[in-house]
């Protein structure tokens, strides 16, 4: 195998069913921030997630001498659901939104495996070059090319911040049609 050939498909299992459901729960209640304009509750669930999942890790490694890569695998997904969780109870507790699970209609899930799979293409696209890069032209090659997309993520970071702080704005401005969003695109671009 080109990329991972060490971990086994028990490995890859468990990391995968930590970034599909997990990590995407985190995320679809993170973005309640930006649906309800509330951008706190976005920042706070991405602060525990990322200090649960550090909490867990750094824990790992003062208890256990000798970590396996099953066990990062089992650490990092135990802190995935709990910071799930968290976040689950934050937007309850914070933004009042009750959450009901129901049979979706054709419609749903029709829109929502589009926008699944455009959302797994693109986590695949974005995050497969690097090793890619390491496999076929060496760990050099490799720190150079993820310095230079962390540069260019870094640069982007105030044009996504605005972005991520208006959706709501938009969505909400979108119902009158696309000149009243092309109104505000246009207002916040032009410093």
């Amino acid at each position: 195998p080109l990329v991972l050939s060490s971990l086994s498909l028990r490995q890859v299992g468990i990391l995968a069913l930590t970034e599909f459901v997990f990590v995407g729960f985190i995320e679809t209640f993170a973005i309640t921030g930006w649906a309800t304009e509330r951008m706190g509750i976005t920042a706070l669930i991405r602060w525990v997630s990322g200090g649960m999942r550090l909490l867990v890790l750094v824990a790992l490694v003062l208890i256990v001498p000798q970590v396996t890569e099953l066990g990062w695998a089992v650490a990092y997904t135990a802190a995935s659901a709990v910071a799930a969780v968290i976040a689950w109870l934050l937007v309850r507790r914070i933004s009042h939104i009750r959450l009901s699970f129901s049979r979706p209609t054709r419609w749903q899930l029709t829109a929502g495996l589009s926008y699944s799979f455009t959302g797994t293409a693109f986590m695949v696209q974005d995050g497969i070059d690097k090793p890619l890069v390491l496999e076929l032209a060496g760990a050099t090659a490799a720190g150079t090319y993820s310095a230079g997309y962390r540069a260019v993520v870094m640069a982007l970071i105030p044009i996504r911040a605005v972005l991520m702080a208006t959706y709501a704005r938009f969505f909400r401005l979108g119902r009158d049609g696309l000149r009243a969003t092309n109104t505000l695109a246009r207002r916040l671009l032009v410093p």
